[in-house]
């Protein structure tokens, strides 16, 4: 089969699939969903400085991620402004000088992602961030969902809302970090949200809305990585089509059967 002569990809596939889905139910119950294609395009900046730097360019960009996650919650934090506005500053500023220092070719790859580039540290690298992901969203699942959907309840509540706040940015920077290479920074923040918002039509409960977002994720991104493969097309925008395709089916089926989860 021809995923199994590509043994790197179907791994990192099954890794970003289960996992980039998941940080999506949480960026949809923050109502933040154009949240993580901001970040994505700040932290072009990364791969940037990272080639103008000389240095590794996944340590550049997850080092980067994490300070930028951390800045980004800090700045909206201590100011008056509120957080779409903190990351359009961001995303701008990134944009502009990321687009002076990557060469025009590498920045095509950049935002498409590029399968000839996988080798076996980044699938090293995807599967201990994906599981680091999945287990911190879900052993304390309870609290990140409180912390999204109510967070004055949550305070009420003592909990740690801006704990929370901060480590969920943090998790969704290095979730974008790590989809860049399979997707590339124009549609990873597509394989967050894409499979969440179709788990959210037919989930009433937000338990089984992950369960279920992490499925179609796993489907999106296997799906499309077969039909990348086979048609010789970039995987980024063939694992989106084939999530928006998902997302259509479920719209379509669930506005005719009503099936509720």
């Amino acid at each position: 089969m021809i995923l199994f002569d590509n043994l790197n990809l179907i791994i990192m596939g099954l890794a970003l699939g289960l996992s980039l889905p998941l940080i999506g139910v949480f960026v949809i119950l923050r109502k933040q969903a154009l949240l993580s294609d901001a970040l994505a395009h700040v932290l072009l900046l990364g791969i940037a400085l990272s080639l103008a730097l000389k240095i590794n360019a996944a340590a550049g960009l997850f080092i980067f991620a994490l300070a930028a996650g951390v800045a980004i919650f800090f700045i909206k934090d201590k100011s008056r402004v509120n957080l779409d506005a903190v990351v359009g500053v961001f995303f701008t500023a990134s944009l502009a000088v990321s687009s002076l220092l990557i060469p025009s070719e590498e920045l095509l790859e950049t935002f498409l992602g590029n399968l000839e580039n996988i080798g076996r540290g980044d699938v090293a690298v995807s599967v201990v961030l994906a599981g680091f992901i999945i287990v911190a969203l879900l052993g304390r699942f309870r609290e990140f969902a409180f912390a999204a959907f109510a967070p004055d309840l949550a305070q009420v509540d003592r909990l740690k809302v801006k704990k929370y706040e901060l480590a969920f940015m943090l998790i969704l920077a290095l979730g974008v970090a790590v989809g860049i290479k399979l997707v590339g920074t124009l549609l990873v923040s597509a394989l967050i949200i894409v499979p969440a918002a179709s788990a959210k039509i037919f989930s009433r409960q937000i338990r089984a809305m992950a369960v279920w977002s992490m499925l179609l994720g796993l489907a999106s991104a296997i799906t499309g990585l077969i039909y990348s493969l086979k048609l010789a097309t970039p995987p980024g925008p063939t694992i989106i089509l084939a999530g928006s395709a998902l997302f259509f089916l479920v719209f379509i089926f669930h506005s005719l059967f009503k099936i509720h989860s």
